[in-house]
């Protein structure tokens, strides 16, 4: 299942569920019962999941601004340009997220080349609203909310918003962290922007990290990541299809 239906499907254990609003930025927090930091002090970054694949040329813009809170700009993403990932398996890594989402299957034939204790996944999409004379004066409107239960829309990966998902006047990040010894996702952090400035929602993104995860550290991936390509088109052959 992908890393948002792990939490929806399992209530039970989400621990709690916080919300902050700004003028421009509604936060969402949630973790699993009886996750603590210490659990994940170190975490390896997976790259960017962002119109729909994990995009590595979206990771110069975006990805150290959104990951520098807890890279502090030491770590690398297993999916960034310039990235020595076999060709066979980041094809078939690419293929398989961009079919089904990032599930926590991937991210556990994943795990054991990540050197963290943990994996981070960052998911973009959307854009801020662009910003006009007669609307500069304006105060953004607050963004509309989906029934309780509505999954995201096809494409947006393991995002969990709290705004509809047509919405593409609005910029939307989150992060989310698969935990290597639990083997599911354990913690994800969202934002809703309805700013007009990108550099503005990764300030502001980054800054929640800092609140929300302040004890935990970057780390990298193994030298050999030797993911078996024909194990990661199994997943896929196995995921059911959606209703």
């Amino acid at each position: 299942m992908t890393l948002l239906r792990a939490f929806a499907a399992v209530a039970t254990l989400v621990l709690g569920f916080a919300t902050g609003c700004g003028d421009d930025a509604q936060f969402t927090a949630r973790y699993a019962t009886g996750f603590t930091q210490s659990d994940v002090p170190r975490v390896s970054v997976l790259g960017i999941f962002k119109d729909g694949r994990l995009n590595s040329e979206a990771w110069p813009d975006v990805g150290p601004g959104l990951s520098g809170p807890i890279c502090h700009g030491g770590c690398e993403a297993l999916f960034m340009p310039g990235k020595d990932l076999p060709p066979a398996a980041a094809a078939a890594i690419s293929d398989f997220a961009r079919d089904n989402g990032v599930t926590e299957e991937l991210m556990g034939e994943l795990a054991p080349f990540a050197e963290g204790d943990a994996i981070l996944l960052l998911t973009v999409a959307g854009k801020p609203p662009r910003q006009t004379a007669d609307s500069k004066d304006k105060k953004p409107g607050a963004p509309s909310t989906p029934p309780p239960g509505r999954r995201g829309a096809r494409g947006m990966g393991p995002t969990q918003s709290p705004i509809a998902p047509h919405d593409t006047s609005v910029y939307q990040i989150s992060a989310i962290l698969y935990s290597k010894v639990a083997r599911k996702s354990v913690a994800e952090i969202a934002m809703a922007y309805t700013g007009p400035s990108i550099d503005d929602a990764l300030k502001k993104f980054a800054a929640r990290i800092t609140l929300e995860l302040p004890a935990v550290k970057g780390a990298g991936w193994k030298p050999e990541v030797n993911v078996d390509p024909e194990k990661i088109r199994k997943l896929g052959e196995d995921v059911p299809a959606s209703p």
